[in-house]
């Protein structure tokens, strides 16, 4: 049986944002694989149901010191184009911690989650090692550059990053034993191959299979609201075609879903007529189950939308950005699974067309969850893992 140490920044135990649950996805397939050490440097709370168990062993499990002084921190934004601080410094704490289990066990690999971890980790180079990258660094500081609401100043000054790090990240990718990444395009190296993201398989609740609650003229939007390419994309969608759905259809109501939105946007988005902010919920099936549309407005990133597969996974239209296709080009169809929008005239055409059209939106319906069932589980995703691994 392989040992294997995860290491990565988010709970494995833990489902509520996308990232979360690819976290999860990976720890699972692992323990089938082999017996996990699990490293997690997280501010997310450790369980009691979630100790020790014969399949894996938490090493460490809780937050770490990432307070920077302003001064530093400009000091370090001029500087760090200079090194692969321009993607993430690395952190004394969590370089130190993960050296001194690494030399008091055996592995025959080390997984970790992101490229951002293995340099806080120190770990950057190695036979064993192995990286999901999820979200390339250079197309993340890219994808910036391309979102409307930011300055020119900031948008020159990511480009450069962008530039700069993707020397950086081909160099780490090519010292490793192997780094899987959830778009097809973005495979460069033969050590890399592709991990698609696949919805998580929530437990399904027997009531809400059974009553159709689907409320008319009711859009959704799931997602972490901390992670700025959520909220910038809820707030563009918002102020440059939420008005124009209002004005064709003044019965539209807007439901969001996610967990820590900040403070002023709760304030700022409130007031707006036919919004809904409804936070984390506990049954994220039963709001699926009463939406009409799922919209998916999001413009930057590098990863892929896990929250596209979970919309067409409850058998719901989906209208999307084309940015949100990113990972899923092969699947996603206009017209036939979902919609897909290349400009906001586009997405308010077509969000009108899923909402007024009801024979048309259950018949997209259908076939987003078709193509789910057929393309996407968990054993599929097992065993892109399991070919490198075991």
């Amino acid at each position: 049986m392989k040992k294997i140490l995860y290491i990565t920044t988010q709970s494995p135990f833990e489902t509520y944002s996308g990232g979360h649950q690819r976290s999860r996805l990976i720890f699972k397939a692992l323990c089938e694989i082999g017996k996990v050490d699990l490293v997690s440097f997280t501010n997310d709370i450790l369980r009691k149901e979630d100790k020790d168990s014969d399949k894996y062993s938490i090493r460490f499990f809780g937050p770490i010191n990432t307070e920077v002084n302003q001064k530093s921190l400009r000091f370090r934004n001029i500087f760090s184009l200079l090194s692969t601080d321009c993607i993430e410094p690395e952190n004394n704490f969590c370089s130190e911690t993960v050296a001194k289990i690494i030399e008091e066990n055996e592995y025959d690999y080390i997984v970790i989650r992101y490229i951002q971890n293995a340099l806080k980790c120190g770990i950057t180079k190695g036979h064993k090692i192995i990286i999901d990258v999820d979200d390339l660094p250079e197309q993340l500081f890219f994808s910036v550059t391309n979102f409307k609401g930011y300055s020119f100043s900031r948008k020159i000054y990511y480009y450069l990053k962008s530039k700069v790090s993707r020397k950086y990240t081909n160099n780490i990718l090519k010292n490793i034993h192997h780094s899987f990444l959830p778009n097809k395009e973005q495979i460069k190296f033969k050590n890399s191959s592709y991990l698609p993201n696949i919805p998580y398989p929530f437990k399904q609740n027997l009531k809400d299979d059974l009553v159709n609650i689907t409320e008319d003229n009711s859009l959704l939007f799931v997602g972490l609201m901390s992670w700025h390419p959520n909220y910038n994309g809820v707030e563009y969608f918002l102020k440059k075609i939420f008005p124009f759905l209002l004005k064709s259809n003044p019965l539209i109501t807007f439901n969001i879903v996610g967990k820590d939105l900040p403070g002023d946007k709760i304030k700022l988005w409130s007031k707006i007529k036919g919004v809904n902010i409804k936070g984390f919920v506990e049954n994220i099936n039963f709001e699926y189950n009463k939406s009409s549309v799922v919209i998916v407005p999001i413009f930057e990133g590098a990863g892929s939308n896990i929250k596209v597969l979970e919309a067409m996974k409850n058998g719901k239209t989906t209208v999307l950005s084309s940015h949100a296709t990113r990972g899923f080009e092969d699947y996603l169809v206009d017209g036939k699974n979902v919609f897909i929008a290349n400009n906001d005239q586009e997405f308010i055409d077509k969000t009108l067309l899923a909402l007024s059209d009801k024979d048309l939106n259950k018949q997209i319906a259908q076939e987003a969850k078709k193509t789910i069932s057929e393309e996407f589980s968990f054993e599929v995703f097992k065993n892109y893992i399991n070919k490198i691994v075991n």
